[in-house]
């Protein structure tokens, strides 16, 4: 299988994403997650608008047209979270080289200046003996951000002033996605602990067994957020995470 170096150029990168990943551009879909059970290993699913776009603790994300709404079907290798971290690094690293100062929100957002700019849910599909890893990514593009949402997510059209390739960029966090997937377990969460917004900080942990306070001390092996409190080290598996 022919690699990717780093140092490529973007030209390069595009032919090699064409012949490894096969791209598919839908009008409108419930959610890509759920087109992308119909597909195989390598397919990227992309659609225009998302009726029923979904987030986690099954809430919806508003996915009008303008915004970059895709699906990665991926052989599934690795833990849930390690994809998940995969893809916000490669929408961080991408995000930065367009000049845009971005963090990760654990575990699954991408946040400019604390508003969203980028989800994404993983899902694990039985197929025979192996698994399909369909990695579900929204990014707020050019879309318009409704008026309730906008103190807590901005798109890149906002903040920049002008409008993005959808397309272009789609291939681009593609390339990086398949580059991270190289790395190692250990290199994965080195990265991302290196970017996460709420680690050193006091913060609030909202879950479905309670609110809990204290400072993000780290985060373990098995993607869990560590919390301090009084003394106790409080180990999250997922929560809703805000910076007192």
């Amino acid at each position: 299988m022919t690699k990717i170096r780093s140092g490529c150029s973007w030209a390069g990168r595009k032919l090699f994403l064409m012949r490894m990943f096969n791209f598919y551009y839908l009008d409108k879909v419930d959610s890509t997650n759920k087109a992308a059970q119909d597909y195989g290993y390598n397919s990227v699913i992309i659609a225009k608008e998302q009726a029923s776009g979904k987030g986690r603790f099954a809430r919806t994300w508003d996915s009008r047209p303008g915004g970059l709404w895709f699906s990665v079907v991926l052989e599934n290798r690795r833990e849930a979270f390690e994809y998940t971290f995969i893809a916000a690094l490669a929408v961080l690293k991408v995000l930065r080289h367009l000049k845009i100062s971005t963090e990760i929100k654990w575990p699954n957002d991408v946040v400019v200046a604390g508003k969203k700019i980028c989800g994404i849910l993983p899902e694990v599909v039985s197929q025979g003996d192996k698994g399909k890893m369909i990695l579900g990514i929204g990014i707020n593009v050019n879309n318009k951000i409704p008026s309730f949402l906008r103190k807590s997510a901005v798109s890149l059209k906002e903040i920049k002033g002008s409008e993005f390739n959808l397309g272009l960029l789609v291939k681009k966090i593609i390339a990086k996605i398949q580059e991270l997937d190289k790395y190692s377990s250990e290199k994965i969460l080195i990265e991302y602990k290196k970017n996460c917004s709420v680690l050193g900080k006091e913060v609030k942990a909202k879950s479905l067994k309670g609110i809990i306070y204290g400072k993000a001390i780290g985060i373990n092996k098995d993607g869990r957020l560590i919390i301090e409190n009084k003394g106790r080290k409080l180990k999250l598996n997922e929560a809703d995470v805000s910076i007192l």
